[in-house]
């Protein structure tokens, strides 16, 4: 069951999205504020971050930089509106997975989280697989 963190100041977007990532199956964490992320990350295990952009204290984008610093694999899918586009292309040059823009369908925002997932479990093997041939290269040595 994968670990979600849900960021997002808005309680009753928390409350909406949890009850729909619990019902597919996901174990989620929802933090309402932004400040509190890094201590959290740094503390407890995630497969993925969820972030809206647009937060009072910390935007997303500063969200997805703190983070990156502690848990560079660690991927995360920030949500915005329309008024906040400019800041999700920042949010993804500065290493966000992908954004969704608001309003968004529940199975959207499913698909999403799955190709999200999906993607940095084949990026986890991947680095498996290539610790695995450099540690039979240095045996064969």
């Amino acid at each position: 069951m994968p670990a979600i963190l849900l960021i997002d100041d808005r309680r009753i977007e928390n409350e909406v999205l949890h009850e729909i990532l619990a019902e597919a199956g996901h174990h989620v964490t929802c933090e309402a504020e932004p400040r509190s992320v890094t201590a959290l990350v740094t503390s407890q295990s995630f497969d993925l971050v969820i972030s809206d952009l647009s937060m009072s204290g910390q935007t997303g984008v500063e969200i997805v930089q703190n983070l990156h610093r502690f848990r560079p694999a660690l991927p995360i899918l920030v949500m915005t509106d329309s008024a906040t586009i400019e800041n999700a292309v920042v949010a993804l040059r500065e290493g966000a997975f992908d954004c969704l823009k608001k309003p968004f369908l529940k199975d959207e925002f499913l698909l999403a989280i799955d190709r999200v997932l999906r993607n940095s479990k084949l990026a986890r093997e991947n680095i498996g697989l290539r610790e695995e041939i450099l540690r039979d290269k240095e045996a064969r040595s």
